[in-house]
C-alpha cells in the first residue's frame, strides 16, 4: 500500500500514519543509497492508554536501510527510483497493531530535489515481534571507548577515524579486528548490498562496517581523533512483553 507518495520539494515529512499492520517499510528514492547522509527517521506505534513504543528515534536512514537489508534482500532499482529498498521491521511476520494503534513514522534532513516514496508491504501472518534500533556514539575526542551490544543482532558504525576494534564474545573470549578484516567478514555473510538498474553491483557501505553481533556482548573501538563514530545495533523486542 502506498504511504507516501513520491514528493520533492520538502526537508521533512511529517508524521505519515499506517494504520494495517505491515512487515517492512520500502522506502524509494530517485537518488542512490550512496547519496544517503544526513536523513533520518523516526518510527513509532502510537498505542491506546499506553506509552508509544518507539523503534527508531532520530536514526540515519542509511544505517536502518543496511540494519533492516543485512543478510536478507538486496536495494534494488527501477526506471523511476536510484533506490528500492525493503526494510524489514520484522523478522518473518507483520508486527501486529491491535485496535486503536497506529504506525508512524517521519523522515527528517531531506534534501529538497530529493524525490521520495514510501510504501507498506504486507505478509499473511502477524506477531508481536520487532525490531528496535538502539544508536550510541564514540565522541571525536575519545581514542578508546567500549559500547556494549549485548542481545543485538546487528551493529553498524562509520570507520573513517577507526584504528580496531576489539571484540568481547559472551564467553568472555576477546579478539582485535582491524577495520579490514572486519569488513571482509561483513561481506562473506552478505555479499551483494546493491544492485542498480545499469548493472553495477555494490558491496557493502563505503566508509562503514555492517557487523553480526549475536552472541557478541562488548565492542571496544580505538580511534584517532577527528570524527564521531555512530554505532547503531538492531535489536529484537517482543511488545507484549513492553508495558
Amino acid at each position: 500500500m502506498l504511504l507516501y507518495p513520491k514528493t520533492t520539494g520538502v526537508l521533512k515529512t511529517g508524521e505519515i500514519r499506517c494504520t494495517k499492520s505491515i512487515h517492512a517499510l520500502l522506502i524509494c528514492s530517485e537518488g542512490l543509497f550512496s547519496e544517503l547522509i544526513n536523513q533520518t527517521i523516526t518510527l513509532w506505534i502510537e498505542r491506546v492508554n499506553r506509552s508509544n513504543v518507539y523503534l527508531a528515534t532520530n536514526v540515519k536512514l542509511a544505517d536502518f536501510i543496511a540494519l533492516t537489508n543485512y543478510g536478507a534482500d538486496s536495494i534494488q532499482s527501477s526506471k523511476d527510483f536510484g533506490m528500492v529498498a525493503m526494510c524489514q521491521l520484522s523478522e518473518d511476520s507483520n508486527v501486529q497493531l491491535n485496535e486503536g494503534e497506529v504506525l508512524k513514522f517521519k523522515l527528517d534532513g531531506l534534501r529538497a530535489l530529493d524525490a521520495f516514496a514510501v510504501y507498506g508491504i504486507e505478509e499473511p501472518t502477524s506477531d508481536y515481534e520487532f525490531y528496535t534500533f538502539d544508536r550510541k556514539t564514540v565522541a571525536s575526542e575519545d581514542l578508546q571507548k567500549q559500547i556494549s551490544v549485548d542481545a543485538s543482532e546487528i551493529t553498524i558504525f562509520n570507520t573513517e577515524t577507526l584504528e580496531e576494534v576489539t571484540v568481547e564474545f559472551g564467553n568472555g573470549a576477546k579478539i582485535r579486528y582491524l577495520p579490514f578484516e572486519l569488513d571482509v567478514v561483513a561481506r562473506d555473510v552478505d555479499p551483494i548490498f546493491s544492485i542498480r538498474i545499469d548493472g553495477v553491483v555494490k558491496q557493502g557501505v563505503e566508509n562503514k562496517i555492517l557487523m553480526p553481533t549475536v552472541g557478541i556482548s562488548t565492542l571496544e573501538f580505538s580511534k584517532t581523533e577527528g570524527k564521531m563514530i555512530e554505532v547503531t545495533s538492531r535489536v529484537s523486542k517482543n511488545l507484549l512483553e513492553i508495558d
